[in-house]
């Protein structure tokens, strides 16, 4: 089941750059040039301010690692602020569901808040799985690991949607950001508007680079291949990085092609096409997929991991695509104009 599936389209999406992190279910945004509250829909982090409700600032840290100076996208519901006058939000950066992601970690509760259920079935399922895997708040005792849930009028959780199962192996405990200088947020209050402490221009927003090393697994995963740096001079296009072609794996299943988005801006890859240079090419089709200024594919040959956010592509292919001495791969738009594309080794020149 994909993640995405439940999030509903009768409001168009916005996007935000996220200017700071409040707590594990709240941030603030710039939205063309306006600073605004958001908290996440469907979710409640352990405060960071209560002694009783453990886990408040890991819960925090990972929100931080999440999405921190990204820009992300703002899905709403059916409500649009609540009485403190935030926005009410599913909140995604790249292929990450953050709600999804703070619950199936065990550092937030589903909590549903009607009307807006949609993704109430996923959330459910994400805690039952936190729980049984004893992720996060789930692996302290009973009595305080509920202790911090404090919409209790809300509706019983009835999950009814499966998620892929944890099985953790160890614990990874968060980074702890390193902090680069004190940020004061504004308190929220009643009327719906937040007044920024000091004039913002409006205009597009420029979203930040983002980086690769931001993201962390808090329950032990299989790793997946480091991603390689992006060169000094970065193309103002998507552009192939680097292909991994020789793969120990049986059939060489883990080869991959590694593509980036140079460009500042979001690039939409439907109907594009990946190929080799054999004599009857392999291609691989994208789906219908968004790359955010930054962010990293990969595309397997016959491996399908995207634990990590790098698409989840696989040519799903029983024999090895890519040669181990030289080869090329071209990398073709919905319209068939070649984007870019790159041969190995460095000094390999293919014959016309």
């Amino acid at each position: 089941m994909d993640v995405f599936d439940c999030l509903p389209d009768s409001y168009p999406p916005e996007y935000a750059l996220v200017l700071w992190v409040v707590d594990g279910n709240s941030i603030v945004v710039d939205i063309q040039g306006k600073r605004q509250a958001v908290r996440y829909l469907g979710i409640e982090a352990p405060s960071i301010s209560v002694p009783s409700q453990p886990f408040g600032e890991e819960s925090k840290e990972l929100n931080q690692v999440l999405v921190a100076e990204q820009v992300v996208q703002l899905v709403r519901d059916v409500t649009d602020v609540d009485r403190y006058g935030q926005l009410l939000r599913y909140v995604l950066v790249g292929e990450y569901f953050i709600n999804y992601e703070m619950v199936r970690r065990g550092l937030a509760h589903a909590v549903p808040e009607s009307p807006d259920l949609a993704c109430q079935a996923l959330l459910a399922a994400a805690q039952l799985q936190a729980e049984q895997a004893n992720l996060g708040v789930w692996a302290l005792p009973t009595a305080t690991r509920t202790a911090f849930v404090i919409r209790s009028s809300t509706p019983t959780l009835t999950p009814t949607a499966t998620i892929p199962s944890l099985t953790p192996t160890g614990t990874i405990t968060p980074p702890t950001p390193t902090p680069t200088g004190t940020i004061t947020p504004p308190t929220p209050t009643p009327t719906g508007t937040i007044t920024p402490p000091t004039p913002t221009p409006s205009g597009t927003i420029t979203p930040p680079t983002p980086t690769r090393t931001s993201v962390i697994v808090v329950s032990t995963l299989t790793p997946t291949p480091s991603i390689t740096p992006s060169p000094t001079a970065t193309p103002s296009t998507v552009y192939i990085e680097t292909i991994h072609y020789n793969d120990s794996e049986p059939n060489e299943s883990k080869e991959y092609v590694q593509i980036r988005n140079g460009t500042g801006s979001f690039v939409e890859i439907l109907d594009w096409v990946l190929e080799n240079d054999a004599e009857t090419p392999a291609q691989f089709f994208f789906p219908n997929r968004i790359m955010v200024p930054g962010q990293v594919f990969l595309i397997y040959t016959n491996f399908v991991d995207d634990e990590f956010g790098t698409g989840g592509f696989s040519f799903k292919s029983p024999i090895p695509i890519w040669d181990n001495t030289q080869g090329c791969a071209s990398l073709y738009d919905a319209e068939g104009t070649l984007v870019d594309d790159y041969c190995y080794p460095p000094n390999y020149t293919p014959t016309p």
